[in-house]
């Protein structure tokens, strides 16, 4: 693994919204974790990867965050099963064993969850959005790639519907 995918911002990248920053971190981190990882699996032996795009959407009610990448893609079998606590899809071949590890290695799991690859992000990630009265939004094309959405209330939405 020669190059990490670039991120790129785009959208009302400008935008500032109050939230709780806890959530929001822990979910966005999450969800770049696994594009990383799927980007690099699918891209492995290209030194340039595709980028991941992450798209802002600011509007009155609700914020949106896509994230987009060119990885590999979820069948349908795996997109049901990611909700489920201790599912995982890493592959434990040594190829891609390698290229994860120098992912993680390389910062991007910086002060991230250290269950990488245990099934625990996603269903996390999941209760964290519904918590706040969000939505989290898987759309995937096997072999091509996966975009999520996080779909969350503008904080003055809900300040009478969250307790904290």
């Amino acid at each position: 693994m020669d190059t990490l995918p670039e991120v790129l911002i785009d959208g009302h990248a400008d935008t500032r919204v109050a939230f709780i920053p806890n959530i929001i971190d822990y979910v966005l981190r999450e969800i770049l974790k696994n594009s990383f990882r799927a980007t690099v699996e699918a891209h492995m032996h290209q030194v340039e990867k595709p980028p991941i795009i992450c798209t802002i959407c600011n509007t009155p009610n609700f914020w949106t965050i896509r994230i987009s990448d060119r990885g590999t893609g979820m069948t349908d079998n795996v997109l049901q099963q990611i909700e489920n606590y201790c599912y995982t899809s890493f592959k434990p071949e040594p190829e891609y064993s390698h290229a994860f590890g120098q992912l993680i290695s390389s910062g991007v799991q910086d002060q991230g969850s250290s269950l990488a690859g245990f099934g625990v992000g996603i269903p996390v990630s999941r209760a964290y959005v519904k918590f706040v009265q969000g939505k989290l939004e898987f759309q995937t094309m096997p072999g091509i790639g996966t975009d999520v959405y996080i779909k969350i209330p503008q904080l003055s939405e809900m300040l009478d519907e969250v307790r904290i």
